[in-house]
């Protein structure tokens, strides 16, 4: 499962992707995300609740506890 959770995270409704290694990509979506704010502020919110559902700290040492038992 791991931190990349093709269910829980989906570009562009709970998180913001890019090309790896790409700078030029990196700045045009940072220049997209400035230019329309409502998107952003969208993102944002929905990413927050993914991270505080299924990826809390208290979610992440229950899921470490059991591997390691």
């Amino acid at each position: 499962q791991g931190l990349w959770d093709r269910e829980a995270l989906i570009n562009d409704n709970n998180i913001f992707l890019v090309e790896p290694n790409s700078d030029l990509n990196f700045a045009l979506r940072i220049g997209e995300l400035i230019e329309d704010r409502k998107k952003f502020e969208f993102v944002a919110e929905n990413g927050r609740r993914v991270v505080q559902h299924q990826y809390s700290s208290a979610i992440f040492a229950n899921k470490l506890l059991k591997i390691c038992n």
